[in-house]
């Protein structure tokens, strides 16, 4: 059985559907990942691999999860980036211990 993450074509967050694309420009600044939960998109870059691809996909659900939620709406931005990237640290770690 491999560990490997497939990219998905849609994800479920928070009971919501999420369609995932994978282009080679991300309308953000040198941004690897971009999360919209007004239009149900992920992107994330397609350079990722690995390791590096988990996490960024892992971020883009926080951020859509936050943003379903409502919590981005009253977070400031670095506010919400702060709480995404320590959920991802978090969450990535038991990942990793699941594998």
């Amino acid at each position: 059985m491999s560990n490997k993450l497939e990219r998905p074509k849609k994800i479920q967050v928070a009971g919501v559907t999420f369609t995932v694309t994978y282009p080679t420009k991300i309308d953000s600044d040198d941004s690897l990942g971009e999360s919209n939960a007004v239009n149900r998109t992920l992107k994330i870059h397609t350079t990722q691999k690995g390791d590096e691809f988990e996490r960024t996909l892992l971020h883009e659900i926080i951020h859509a999860a936050l943003g379903i939620g409502g919590v981005a709406e009253i977070l400031h931005s670095k506010a919400e980036e702060a709480v995404v990237v320590c959920l991802e640290n978090a969450l990535h770690s038991l990942y990793e211990r699941r594998k």
